[in-house]
């Protein structure tokens, strides 16, 4: 019977996989929480803060806190700079579209 199954490696093997799988989907899991910073402030939307367990609103807190004291070290607030980028960004490539559907 179990070398019809894959032999007796077979579970250590499916242990192995679906513990990647947890992993790689906690790690997804902070990269989002970790971009909330830049994207929505410093709180979170009822609607988002209600998702998250006790672990991720610290994560979230913990970052935030973080990144306050590194902008007040250095005199510039990161999320501005980061905003004009991604607006003049995106202004340059609605504007390079409008361009190339012109030509």
């Amino acid at each position: 019977m179990l070398a019809e199954n894959g032999g007796p490696h077979a579970h250590p093997f499916l242990l192995i996989f679906l513990s990647l799988l947890w992993i790689s989907s906690r790690y997804n899991r902070a990269e989002i929480i970790h971009s909330l910073r830049w994207k929505i402030g410093t709180i979170p939307p009822e609607e988002i803060q209600s998702k998250l367990n006790y672990s991720e609103e610290e994560y979230f807190k913990n970052h935030c806190a973080a990144l306050e004291v590194y902008m007040s070290e250095i005199d510039l607030d990161l999320t501005v700079v980061s905003v004009s980028v991604s607006l003049s960004l995106s202004l340059f490539l609605s504007l390079s579209l409008s361009l190339s559907f012109k030509n």
